[in-house]
């Protein structure tokens, strides 16, 4: 229920806005374009107590793109697109040493995937008088008690819905 009185606030946040534009382009102007790219190896071999071992390894490329609207009356959107995607030609087949993938780069079954990495609205009160603003959404923290522990292919993202 909480999830889609959220939704539904940042639906109207974002029609309100738009309405009162005299266009849609109006809300893009000046808005703020990143990404980045990235490349990924990981080799592993695990020695077992019994003398058993694992070699796992995975190659991984890919990114994220985020595009931020400008604020207009006190209201910015954003959103961001994540992508990782595994290079299969590692993952050679046959020999006594066969590696196993990796599931650190791609999931435990290999696959490349995509997801939206963020999508929030940043509210900014300082029309009432306040130094308060307000992010709702799924997006990226890094504080001393959680990260986005930007260490691999993807970041991990939270949501406050």
């Amino acid at each position: 229920m909480r999830g889609k009185i959220v939704s539904s606030t940042l639906a109207f946040g974002l029609l309100s806005s738009v309405s009162a534009c005299e266009d849609l382009s109006t809300l893009f102007d000046n808005g703020k374009t990143s990404g980045q790219l990235r490349a990924f190896y990981v080799d592993r071999e695990y020695q077992g107590g019994s003398e058993n071992s694992t070699h796992r390894n995975a190659f991984a490329i890919g990114g994220h793109l985020k595009f931020e609207t400008k604020e207009f009356r006190g209201l910015r959107f954003a959103t961001s697109f994540y992508t990782t995607n595994n290079v299969n030609f590692l993952n050679y087949k046959g020999g006594i040493n066969t590696p196993e993938h990796d599931p650190s780069l791609s999931g435990t079954d290999g696959r490349s995937y995509s997801i939206l990495g963020e999508g929030y609205v940043d509210i900014n009160f300082a029309s009432l008088g306040t130094k308060t603003t307000a992010k709702l959404g799924y997006q990226r923290y890094d504080t001393p008690m959680i990260g986005s522990d930007d260490t691999r292919s993807l970041p991990n993202t939270f949501h406050d819905i």
